[in-house]
């Protein structure tokens, strides 16, 4: 087979470029086929105005350099966070009721969503157990009305991140959800079903103040798997109230450009 070599290094990096398009184009056209990669879940098709579908936590797995690294992430400091500093070393999620603030259920809850999600992509049993004691605790120990969380800030005296925890924490309850699909260990339900309780039992505003509005994706990720109309009712709500205070800098940041009133004063 004759190959014409360009020596144009313009020319050959228009063929690297072509090449990227026609690979992304290639894995566009495998996924809308219906095909699944190995270990993703058979979910119904989404409806048609997804534009991309996010693959659940382990679908893909890492190999080679990476896959080295990562293990060393869940050797080292993945694994022994939990023993050397504090908050992580406090059991924040799996019982602790005192601090001062909502903050350590803050840090914890990044600790556990990231170390959940590295321990399904590695299939590292000994790091899932550690992550397990907070998430089987705090599941197994919902309130009477639903809700998820130290009675600590359920009622919180500082507003101005009432429900910014919940909203850090939740993220590793949809990584293992979307992963494994499982019944939890608690036996009150699947975990979209708790998160469901949670948001619809739960009196606190989302709308505002601040970093509550942040729990509209895990409202609509509970709506999305159990179809209950309420959770999208709520999700519409939240932000409505929201955008009376979107424009407001010390709010956020998430409104409609379109509708922003700037002043070139500031």
């Amino acid at each position: 087979m004759d190959v014409k070599i360009k020596r144009n290094s313009t020319e050959n990096e228009m063929d690297r470029r072509e090449f990227i398009c026609v690979a992304l184009m290639s894995s566009a056209m495998l996924m809308g086929s219906g095909q699944l990669l190995e270990g993703e879940e058979t979910r119904s098709t989404p409806p048609s105005y997804f534009a991309l579908r996010a693959l659940a936590p382990g679908a893909v797995k890492p190999e080679g350099w990476l896959r080295i690294y990562m293990e060393k992430q869940a050797a080292q400091l993945g694994s022994k966070l939990t023993q050397v500093s504090w908050p992580f070393t406090g059991a924040y999620w799996a019982g602790e009721e005192k601090a001062e603030s909502w903050w350590p259920w803050e840090q914890k809850g990044y600790w556990l969503d990231g170390a959940t999600r590295l321990a399904l992509v590695l299939d590292d049993e000994q790091l899932m157990a550690q992550v397990r004691t907070s998430i089987d605790f705090t599941l197994a120990h919902a309130d009477t009305d639903g809700y998820l969380g130290p009675q600590f800030f359920k009622t919180p005296k500082d507003l101005s991140c009432g429900r910014w925890p919940q909203n850090v924490f939740f993220r590793c309850l949809t990584a293992l959800s979307d992963a494994r699909n499982p019944q939890n260990m608690s036996t009150a339900g699947t975990i979209a079903e708790e998160m469901q309780r949670h948001y619809l039992g739960d009196k606190a505003s989302y709308g505002t103040p601040v970093r509550n509005v942040t729990n509209i994706e895990a409202i609509l990720w509970s709506y999305g798997r159990t179809s209950d109309p309420r959770l999208l009712a709520l999700a519409e709500n939240t932000w409505q109230e929201y955008m009376k205070v979107a424009e407001d800098p010390e709010h956020g940041d998430m409104q409609d450009r379109k509708s922003t009133r700037l002043n070139s004063s500031h």
